[in-house]
């Protein structure tokens, strides 16, 4: 029974790391530019603007790139 429950924790804390670097793949961000992003998102909202990441090619388009397919 430990052995499940810590084969589970593990395997629940791996399925989110997962989950947040393809969500950063596919938004073509860095974890550290993801903050940047959110922080100018917010700034570009109190100033009645929207901001768009410069680097977000499309779902598709950042996941060719990140694997090399497209330059």
């Amino acid at each position: 029974m430990f052995v499940f429950v810590l084969s589970a924790a593990v395997g629940i804390a791996l399925s989110v790391m997962l989950a947040w670097q393809l969500y950063l793949v596919l938004t073509a961000q860095t974890t550290i530019e993801f903050y940047f992003n959110r922080y100018k998102a917010q700034q570009a909202k109190k100033k009645g603007k929207v901001y768009n990441n410069p680097f977000d090619l499309g779902m598709l388009e950042n996941w060719l790139y990140f694997y090399g397919i497209k330059k």
